[in-house]
């Protein structure tokens, strides 16, 4: 039950106090659990002290026949948190709680028993599924684990019950929700809410699924009337991150786009974001480097939508949240509206 006073923050116009997640992540092998907040500084909570650190919880999908995952995915840029979990040979226990900065020792909501599978990491993010184990959901005794990567789980389908769907909404909202010391958050437009949750489909231009473009593209077309190109047929798969280079700095050198600076974005101009690539390399082997291939739409002052690999569409403070602050490399505005 949330308290009297959350509830009236929540229901405020606007409010000043600071809606923090704190992640909590143990396991037998760890000397002891591993605590963040969401904060930009280390947050006090009964007792124990959650350090900041880049993380967000994405919407499960809708993907028809299989349940629903939601994605938890944790920043992986000083390789911190990987160096301790690379050696566990079984999922962590994660906890999450719901404060409030004006006082933490009050748990607004909690979760506890869930299970981090983590499935990738590279350079950039580990991303895993949360879940909770529900055995009425599986078709048979299941047990996977592969030798060679011991911090690597494979996913799997077990069911998320009702109230890990009410988890994921509610912490892509609050992961994002600007600090204490940040601006009041603004009024998002309503319909934001029908493009979060739209599950990642490579080269999908509908809300059956999308890439990254593909999402843009979409909410561009029905909240603007603004059509642009498919470019499905250009770049044949978001992995080929060449292409994506190539064909973005096309459009980059065309009249069609002007960059805007900075802290003059506006609804509905475009996101150009950097993410992980692996490089081919020479001698010494494939190396990592951060490149644009990734874009996202903003839909309000600090705020966009996008959609990458394995996730489904989120909806993300990119001036507050550290790890999408990093990754913004300019925004773009639409110069003629009448592309095709």
């Amino acid at each position: 039950m949330i308290s009297v006073d959350g509830l009236a923050e929540l229901t405020a116009q606007e409010c000043a106090t600071a809606w923090l997640v704190l992640l909590s992540i143990d396991h037998p092998e760890l000397a002891q659990p591993l605590r963040l907040t969401s904060d930009g500084v280390a947050t006090l909570s009964n007792g124990e002290t959650f350090q900041p650190f880049p993380f967000e919880v994405v919407l499960p999908d809708d993907a028809e026949g299989r349940a629903p995952r939601a994605q938890l995915r944790i920043d992986n840029t000083s390789q911190e948190v990987i160096a301790l979990l690379r050696g566990l040979t079984s999922p962590p226990a994660v906890t999450l709680r719901i404060v409030r900065s004006a006082d933490p020792n009050v748990v607004e909501r909690q979760w506890e028993g869930l299970e981090w599978r983590a499935s990738t990491y590279d350079v950039g993010f580990i991303t895993g599924t949360l879940s909770v184990d529900d055995l009425a959901t599986e078709e048979f005794p299941y047990v996977t684990f592969d030798g060679r990567f011991r911090g690597l789980w494979p996913s799997h389908q077990a069911r998320l019950v009702a109230h890990a769907r009410v988890l994921s909404v509610f912490l892509s909202f609050l992961c994002s929700v600007s600090t204490a010391t940040g601006p009041p958050m603004p009024h998002l437009p309503a319909w934001v809410a029908d493009y979060i949750g739209i599950p990642f489909l490579d080269l999908g231009r509908t809300r059956a699924g999308c890439d990254c473009w593909g999402l843009v593209r979409l909410i561009l077309a029905e909240q603007a009337g603004i059509a642009l190109p498919s470019f499905a047929t250009t770049y044949h798969s978001e992995c080929n991150w060449l292409a994506i280079l190539r064909q973005t700095d096309a459009e980059k050198r065309s009249s069609s786009w002007q960059q805007i600076e900075s802290g003059c974005e506006q609804m509905f101009d475009v996101a150009e974001l950097l993410v992980p690539v692996r490089e081919p390399g020479g001698t010494r082997g494939p190396s990592w480097q951060w490149a644009p291939v990734h874009v996202g739409l903003v839909v309000a002052a600090g705020w966009l939508v996008h959609v990458e690999h394995a996730t489904a569409s989120v909806l993300v403070n990119y001036r507050q949240n550290q790890s999408m602050r990093r990754r913004v490399h300019a925004f773009w505005r639409l110069r003629r509206q009448d592309r095709a």
